[in-house]
């Protein structure tokens, strides 16, 4: 119906056949323009139409281990060992079938979509993971919440087919307590009124509850933050001054522009990194130096990680708040790729250790080398296997303060 009609920036399809959706797109003139990831099999486009397909979507929710964490940083000083990960849940083009309304409307006649009941699960399970992954480089345009995707829960909450009985088993079906409880929460907060059958203790302009949804750093690294009305609908919404003051960053005094060396583990040439997050099964941090230098052109860093690239795949983090970038060397195909921000890089692979430039012009960080006195920064190493296991991680929070 007209009056239920949902905001959308593109559009999702699942069918049962993915391989002859994609042949029919290709067919009606619509390129890749975007390569799988994830349960995306990717995205197609003509003109300013842009369609997902999708094999599943999934419903993330915490784990009993990550809920019951305590993810303050003041209680893990130093060396902080965490490993989290939350559950997934997927729904899938059979239960998107069973759960499914077909148009009656004039312009839209015969197309199906998920009923009011499962697309609010969906609504909700979507807005709480870009919430959550505090190191997605593409959502940092855009505010935490969407407006309009809160909005489209009072609306889907008040059509004639929602039953609060089928919604909530279907809470239960996939998990999706924590996603649901997070967007009531949200709603609360933000309108003062809660659309969904669950419990909110949230009123008008509150804080979400403190510690009921953490957040992820990077891969499998989590920590409590405050969340307030205001910081909810910001673009740009990385404060990375505060982030890395609460992580207690690494103060590293760049004289002359330059910090000298740093590592992880102890050397004679280096002076050691006080403050790191590194996996809990980790006897001992990925052993790596870095120096932080400035010049006219920009913000370099130069790393040296003392491990083998082997057949596995690396990835390297350098996220300023506002800005981010993650080089990734997967080795079985001796490729290597930038996603985020432009970067200069250079790369030396030495066997039993390689090396990595990263140089970040000024206009990127928005700031020049003239005004610039201290740049907070979280540096990141990993390690993945051919399955995408985790092998390891360690991610070091820097505040570089430079000289008058």
């Amino acid at each position: 119906e007209q009056d239920y009609t949902m905001r959308c920036g593109d559009i999702d399809v699942f069918s049962s056949d993915s391989a002859a959706l994609v042949r029919a797109l290709t067919e009606m003139g619509y390129r890749q323009s975007k390569a799988p990831f994830l349960y995306e099999v990717g995205e197609y486009s003509k003109g300013a139409i842009e369609i997902d397909v999708h094999s599943y979507f999934p419903v993330y929710s915490y784990s009993e281990s990550l809920l019951s964490a305590n993810l303050t940083p003041d209680s893990h000083p130093d060396i902080w060992r965490q490993s989290y990960r939350m559950h997934q849940h997927k729904i899938s083009y059979d239960n998107l079938r069973s759960n499914a309304y077909r148009s009656r409307a004039i312009n839209t006649e015969g197309i199906t979509v998920p009923d009011p009941n499962m697309l609010a699960i969906i609504l909700c399970s979507h807005a709480f993971l870009n919430y959550t992954n505090m190191w997605s480089i593409s959502h940092r345009e855009k505010a935490y919440v969407r407006l309009g995707e809160i909005a489209d829960l009072f609306d889907l909450a008040a059509h004639p087919a929602f039953r609060s009985a089928k919604f909530l088993s279907l809470v239960k079906q996939f998990s999706a307590k924590d996603a649901v409880e997070w967007a009531a929460s949200v709603a609360s907060s933000l309108f003062g009124r809660n659309p969904l059958p669950v419990p909110s203790s949230v009123r008008l302009d509150d804080e979400l509850p403190e510690g009921r949804f953490p957040r992820c750093l990077w891969w499998d690294f989590w920590i409590n933050l405050p969340s307030g009305t205001d910081e909810l609908l910001q673009r740009w919404w990385l404060p990375m001054g505060a982030l890395s003051t609460r992580l207690g960053a690494n103060t590293l005094a760049a004289v002359q522009g330059c910090t000298g060396r740093y590592s992880t583990v102890s050397t004679e040439t280096t002076m050691r990194l006080r403050r790191l997050l590194t996996l809990a099964a980790d006897e001992a941090p990925i052993p790596l130096e870095l120096e932080v230098s400035r010049s006219e052109r920009g913000v370099r860093i130069n790393l040296q990680v003392m491990t083998a690239l082997k057949g596995d795949t690396n990835r390297v983090r350098v996220d300023f708040g506002h800005a981010a970038s993650e080089w990734i060397h997967a080795d079985s195909q001796s490729r290597q790729s930038l996603v985020g921000a432009p970067a200069t890089v250079s790369f030396i692979d030495r066997g039993a250790e390689y090396r990595l430039m990263m140089e970040f012009p000024w206009n990127i960080l928005g700031q020049s080398v003239r005004t610039i006195r201290e740049i907070p920064l979280l540096v990141g190493v990993a390690k993945q296997s051919h399955s995408d296991e985790l092998i390891a991680s360690t991610l070091i929070p820097l505040n570089i303060s430079f000289e008058s």
